[in-house]
C-alpha cells in the first residue's frame, strides 16, 4: 500500500474570507498541523530540502518549529513530531504526538508540496 493511502491523506482548499487556503487531513491531527502549516512553496520546499539534506547525510538532524508552536525532531530513521514546543521545551523526553519513518515523511512532505505549488 503506498505511503500517502497508508496515512490517509487528503488535501483540501478551504475558503475562508475569501482567500484559499490549503489544508492536510491524516490519521494524525499533529502531523495534519505541522505540515499544513507549510502553506506556501517555499515553506513546503524549504520542508522537504530539510528532511531530503537528512536522509541523504547532508545533516545529521532536522526539523524545526511552526507558529502554531508544533516542533519536529527529524532524523535519518524516524521523524518526531511533538504538538507544544513550550512542553517540549521544559522535558525534551516526553512523548511525541507523532512517530513516522523519515521517508514516509519526506513522501507526505512531496506529496503535499505537490499540492500546495499548484
Amino acid at each position: 500500500m503506498s505511503v500517502l493511502k497508508n496515512y490517509m491523506l487528503e488535501f483540501e482548499v478551504k475558503k475562508i474570507f475569501n482567500r484559499d487556503f490549503k489544508i492536510l487531513h491524516s490519521i494524525n491531527d499533529v502531523l495534519s498541523a505541522y505540515i499544513s502549516e507549510h502553506n506556501t512553496p517555499l515553506l513546503a520546499n524549504s520542508l522537504w530540502t530539510e528532511i531530503d539534506d537528512v536522509l541523504n547525510g547532508k545533516k545529521t538532524e532536522g526539523g524545526w518549529d511552526t507558529q502554531g508552536m508544533c516542533i519536529a525532531k527529524i532524523k535519518p530513521d524516524e521523524t518526531k513530531i511533538y504538538a507544544d514546543l513550550e512542553v517540549y521545551e521544559k522535558n525534551k523526553e516526553i512523548t511525541p504526538n507523532c512517530i513516522l519513518p523519515t521517508k514516509d515523511f519526506r513522501a507526505i512532505v512531496e506529496a503535499w508540496k505537490n499540492f500546495v505549488e499548484n
